[in-house]
C-alpha cells in the first residue's frame, strides 16, 4: 500500500506544478513576446516616461498617451491594490505582440493567439488563464487596425467606478 501511495502522490504534486505554473505564465509570457515601452503590470512606482507623454485622469486610475499608444495605470491584482500599468491600446505599427502588428489579418492573429493557449470569448477578444485579455480591432478588410492588451484586475469588493 504504501508503495503506491508515494507515486500517486507525486504525481499530484507535479500536477499541481504543472497547473500553477500554467496559471501564473501568461503576463510574464506577454512580457517576453512585446515590443510595448513599459511591461505589463509594471508597478507605478517603477514607471518613468519622458514630457512626450500625456497624462489624463480618470475614475481609478489613469491614462497616460503618446501618438498612436496610450497605457492604463490603474489597481492590480484587485482594482483596489497598489497602480501597476493594466492596459495597452496601440495603432502604431512599431508595435507588436506574438508577432502580431498592425496591419496582420484577423485570421492570422487569431492563429497565432490560439497557439499560444489564447481562449476566443468573444468575436475579436481572446483570454488567457483569467490573467490576460487581448481584443484585436479590425477594419472592412479584417486587417488590425487597434490593439488591446490588458492584465485583467479582479473586483472583489464591486467598486463602481
Amino acid at each position: 500500500m504504501k508503495k503506491t501511495i508515494f507515486p500517486i502522490l507525486s504525481l499530484f504534486f507535479i500536477l499541481a506544478l504543472f497547473y500553477f505554473y500554467a496559471k501564473t505564465d501568461a503576463i510574464s509570457e506577454v512580457n517576453a513576446n512585446t515590443n510595448l515601452p513599459f511591461p505589463l503590470t509594471l508597478p507605478e512606482k517603477d514607471l518613468e516616461y519622458g514630457g512626450e507623454y500625456v497624462k489624463e485622469g480618470g475614475f481609478g486610475g489613469y491614462v497616460v498617451r503618446k501618438g498612436d499608444i496610450s497605457f492604463w495605470v490603474s489597481g492590480w491584482p484587485d482594482v483596489i491594490d497598489k497602480y501597476h500599468v493594466t492596459e495597452y491600446r496601440f495603432k502604431g505599427s512599431e508595435y507588436t505582440i506574438f508577432n502580431i502588428y498592425i496591419g496582420t489579418s484577423i485570421n492570422d492573429a487569431t492563429g497565432f493567439l490560439k497557439k499560444f493557449g489564447y481562449n476566443q470569448i468573444q468575436n475579436y477578444t481572446f483570454e488567457k488563464n483569467n490573467q490576460v485579455r487581448i481584443t484585436l480591432f479590425c477594419d472592412e478588410n479584417n486587417n488590425i487596425y487597434e490593439i488591446s492588451v490588458r492584465a485583467i484586475s479582479t473586483n472583489k469588493n464591486n467598486i463602481i467606478f
